[in-house]
C-alpha cells in the first residue's frame, strides 16, 4: 500500500507513513497484496508534498529555514519531552538547593540515593509519555520498566550514581581502616544488596509510590542506627560537602530522563518503521557555524550573508542551541523569530535560561543599571532590568514555565524596568508591570485588541506603543479618557480614579494630572507623585 499524502510506499498494516508521519487511514491495507506493484494514484512526482508542521520558518521576514521532513517529524516527538525534561530538571536543582540550605547532609550514601528515587518520582510523567508515544504509534509491547531497564547502563554512568557507589565504598574502607564495626543491615538497602540494579528497581518502587512531594520531603535523613566515631563522621561530612547534588539531580534528569529516554523511544520507533529515520551533520554545522562568525569578525562577511549561513546551519545540526546564541547575539531583534523555532524543539526554556545567564553574569546588565534622576524614591522596589528583546523574551519564558523560581510568594506582579529598545510582548505575559526607563522604550503587542492584559495582571508605565498596539493604545486612551471624566462628574471618585489608571497606561498626560489630584485629596501622596 502507498501513503495518502506523499505517495511512499508503505509496508503492510502500517499505522503511519514513515517518511511524512501521516497517519494511514483504517482499512487502507485491505486487498494490498492485490494491489501489489501497481502505482500510487498520486506519488511525490504527481503533486508537492503536504508541509509538515515545523518544517518551515521565516526569520525577520528574509531568512528562510527549510527542515528536511525527517527532522520536522522527529523534533514534533522531541519537543515535549525537551521542554518537560528542562523544566523538571531546573525545577529538581532547584528544589535540591533549597533544601541544602535548611539540613545537612549526614549519609551521603542516603542522600545520593533519595536524590535518585525524587529524580525518578518527578521524571515518572515523562516515561508514562513515552508509553503512551509508543503505544499511539503501534508499539504496545514497551513498559515503564521496560524503559528503566533499557536505560540502567547510562544511569550507571551518571555523576549521581558514581558518586554514590563511590562514597559507599570509601565509607566502608575507611570503617575498616578505623577498625569500626559494620551494620550488616542497613536499612536503606535491606534485601537486594547496593548493586546498581537493586538501587535503581527499589527507587523504581518508591517513585511509583510516593509523590516527588514525599520523596523530597525524605531528603537528607540519615541512617537510624548508625554509631559512627568522631573521625568517621568528619569524613563523611567532608564527602558530603564535595557534592553538588543539585547539579547532579540536574544532570541525571537531562541525560538519562530527557535525552536517553527519547533516543531509546524513536529508536524502537524507527526500527518498526513508524517513523523515519534521521540523520544530522552536527560537526559540519558547528564547523559552518565558528567560519561564519570569524569571517564575519573580521570584515570578510556582511551580517546578511552570516544570518543566511547560520538559518542553513539550523537545517542541518542535531544541537541547536550553539546557532539560536549566535542569531541573538548577531541580531536581538530576532528574537521573536528565534525563540518561535527553538519552541518548536521544546529547546526555549534550555535557550531562555543561557540568554539570561549571559546578559546578567557576562554582560552585567544588572549590576551596570542605574535608575533615572527622574525616578521617585518610592519606586526602587525589586526590579528585573532587562536591555533588549532577547533579554525579555527569555525571562517572560522563564517566568512562564519556573514560577516557583520566580513567583516564590504567589502570583505576585512582578516588576520589570526596561532599557532603551523595542519589544515584543507575548499575550499569554501574566502578572507583569512593564516600565520604561527611557523615552526610546517601544512595545508591540501580540493580538493587542483580542487580549485581556488588565485581567492578565498586565500593566504598562512610561512606554510607547507600536504597530497594532498604537492604534489600540489611542483607542483605548480616549475610551478611558471619557469614561472618566463622565464617572467623575457623577461624583464616582473611586471607578474615575480606576479609568483615569488605565488611560495613563496607555500614555495619556491628561489621565495621570487628573488621577493625581483624586490621589492627592484621597491621602494617597506617594502614588500621586
Amino acid at each position: 500500500m502507498f501513503c495518502m499524502n506523499c505517495g511512499t510506499k508503505l509496508p503492510d498494516h502500517a499505522r503511519f507513513c514513515f517518511n511524512c508521519g501521516a497517519k494511514v487511514p483504517e482499512g487502507l491495507d485491505d486487498g494490498a497484496d492485490a494491489d501489489e506493484g501497481q502505482a500510487p494514484v498520486a506519488g511525490p512526482q504527481d503533486e508537492p508534498l503536504t508541509d509538515i508542521p515545523g518544517s518551515h520558518f521565516t526569520l525577520l521576514g528574509k531568512y528562510e529555514v527549510e527542515l528536511p521532513r525527517a527532522t520536522a517529524i522527529y523534533n514534533q516527538l522531541w519537543a515535549p519531552f525537551n521542554r518537560e525534561g528542562t523544566r523538571i530538571a531546573l525545577l529538581a536543582r532547584y528544589e535540591i538547593r533549597k533544601h541544602l540550605k535548611e539540613h545537612v547532609v549526614e549519609n551521603p550514601v542516603e542522600f545520593s540515593a533519595q536524590v535518585l528515587a525524587y529524580c525518578m518520582t518527578v521524571c515518572d510523567p515523562l516515561f508514562e509519555k513515552a508509553v503512551e508515544l509508543l503505544i499511539d504509534r503501534g508499539i504496545d509491547y514497551v513498559t515503564k520498566k521496560d524503559l528503566w531497564d533499557r536505560l540502567d547502563d547510562f544511569a550507571m554512568s551518571t555523576d549521581l550514581v558514581k558518586a554514590m557507589l563511590a562514597d559507599k565504598a570509601a565509607i566502608e574502607d575507611y570503617e575498616k581502616d578505623l577498625a569500626v564495626e559494620r551494620q550488616a543491615d542497613k536499612a536503606s538497602w535491606r534485601g537486594g544488596g547496593f548493586g546498581i540494579t537493586g538501587a535503581i528497581t527499589g527507587t523504581i518502587k518508591a517513585s511509583m509510590m510516593n509523590t516527588a512531594q514525599d520523596a523530597l520531603s525524605a531528603l537528607g535523613r540519615s541512617i537510624t542506627g548508625n554509631s559512627y566515631s568522631d573521625r568517621l563522621e568528619r569524613f563523611i561530612q567532608d564527602r558530603s560537602a564535595k557534592r553538588n547534588y543539585p547539579a547532579m539531580a540536574r544532570d541525571f534528569i537531562n541525560s538519562v530522563c530527557r535525552f536517553d529516554l527519547f533516543n531509546e523511544v524513536y529508536q524502537l520507533l524507527a526500527e518498526e518503521g513508524r517513523v523515519p529515520k534521521v540523520s544530522f551533520e552536527t560537526s559540519k554545522a558547528d564547523s559552518r557555524r565558528k567560519n561564519l562568525l570569524e569571517r564575519y569578525a573580521s570584515g570578510k562577511l556582511e551580517k546578511e550573508e552570516v544570518l543566511r549561513g547560520l538559518c542553513s546551519c539550523l537545517e542541518i545540526t542535531g544541537e541547536t542551541q550553539s546557532v539560536y546564541e549566535a542569531l541573538l547575539e548577531l541580531e536581538p531583534s530576532a528574537a521573536r523569530d528565534v525563540f518561535h523555532i527553538a519552541a518548536s524543539e521544546g529547546e526555549e526554556l534550555e535557550l531562555a535560561k543561557s540568554v539570561w545567564q549571559t546578559y546578567e553574569l557576562d554582560k552585567k546588565v544588572g549590576q551596570d543599571f542605574h535608575f533615572p534622576d527622574w525616578m521617585p524614591n518610592f519606586l526602587s522596589r525589586p526590579f528585573y532590568v532587562v536591555a533588549g528583546p532577547a533579554m525579555l523574551m527569555a525571562l517572560l519564558i522563564e517566568l512562564r514555565d519556573l514560577p516557583q523560581m520566580f513567583r516564590k510568594e504567589g502570583p505576585a506582579p512582578m516588576y520589570i524596568a526596561l532599557t532603551a529598545g523595542t519589544y515584543w510582548i507575548p499575550a499569554d505575559a501574566n502578572d507583569v508591570s512593564f516600565w520604561g526607563m527611557d523615552r526610546e522604550v517601544e512595545l508591540t503587542l501580540d493580538h493587542p485588541g483580542d487580549t485581556d492584559w488588565i485581567g492578565h495582571g498586565v500593566h504598562f508605565h512610561l512606554v510607547q506603543f507600536r504597530g497594532n498596539a498604537a492604534a489600540w493604545s489611542k483607542e483605548l486612551r480616549e475610551k478611558k479618557l471619557q469614561e472618566a471624566e463622565a464617572l467623575l462628574g457623577a461624583k464616582d471618585k473611586a471607578r474615575a480614579l480606576s479609568a483615569f489608571l488605565l488611560a495613563v497606561e496607555m500614555g495619556s498626560a491628561e489621565a495621570a494630572w487628573q488621577a493625581g489630584i483624586l490621589q492627592a485629596k484621597d491621602g494617597q501622596q506617594e502614588e500621586a507623585q
